[in-house]
Formats: structure tokens, C-alpha cells, sequence
């Protein structure tokens, strides 16, 4: 744990523009900020439309909720719903669209 010490957490922070990653170094929480959240290496923080969001880099696998994805080479915050035969739908502006599974890179779990 490189990014933990007594005095306090590191997590990557980037924010995300037009579908591209802007590296904004690192942000310092008190380690009881982050308490029930997953271990902080697997943690990133990415500003996304006004909003900060935890990210847990841990958590690949799509069931259901929000995920940080790169599709056809664009980075985005997304819902995604896994159904029955293997189908993954992402919600585009209100309409849910089926994706090619093997088409997204899941970065992360939003967790917070």
C-alpha cells in the first residue's frame, strides 16, 4: 500500500473531459474519510460533470450499476445492467442500448 500512511491516503485524481483522462496528481483524504471504501491501490478518484466520484479499480466485472468504461476509445461514466444470455445495456440519455461485451474496457466500479 505505497499510497497509505498513518497521516493519511493518496488517490490518483483525473478529470474527465471529452472522453479523455486530464492527470491532476494526487489527493490527500484522512484515512477514516475513506473507511468502508475498498482498498485505497485500488482506488482513483475522476471529476465527471461537476461531480467527484471514487472509482475501485478492483471492480471489473459488469452486474449492475455505474462503471467507468472505455468504449470505442472514449472514457466515460455509465450505467450498465448485466441481463440473462451474457448482455450487457448501457444507458445513453435515458435509452438503454446493448453493448459488445468484449467492445468495453471496464475501468472501475463507481463505489461513491
Amino acid at each position: 500500500m505505497k499510497n497509505v500512511s498513518a497521516q493519511g491516503v493518496l488517490v490518483p485524481y483525473y478529470e474527465l473531459k471529452n472522453g479523455d483522462f486530464i492527470d491532476k496528481g494526487k489527493m490527500f483524504f484522512d484515512p477514516q474519510f475513506l473507511e468502508g471504501m475498498p482498498e485505497a491501490e485500488h482506488l482513483m478518484l475522476v471529476q465527471h460533470d461537476g461531480q467527484k466520484l471514487f472509482v475501485d479499480t478492483n471492480n471489473t466485472k459488469v452486474i449492475s450499476g455505474k462503471y467507468l468504461v472505455s468504449f470505442d476509445g472514449l472514457n466515460t461514466v455509465n450505467n450498465l445492467q448485466r441481463i440473462p444470455g451474457g448482455k450487457v445495456f448501457m444507458d445513453l440519455s435515458g435509452e438503454k442500448i446493448e453493448i459488445q461485451e468484449n467492445k468495453l474496457i471496464v475501468i472501475g466500479m463507481v463505489v461513491g
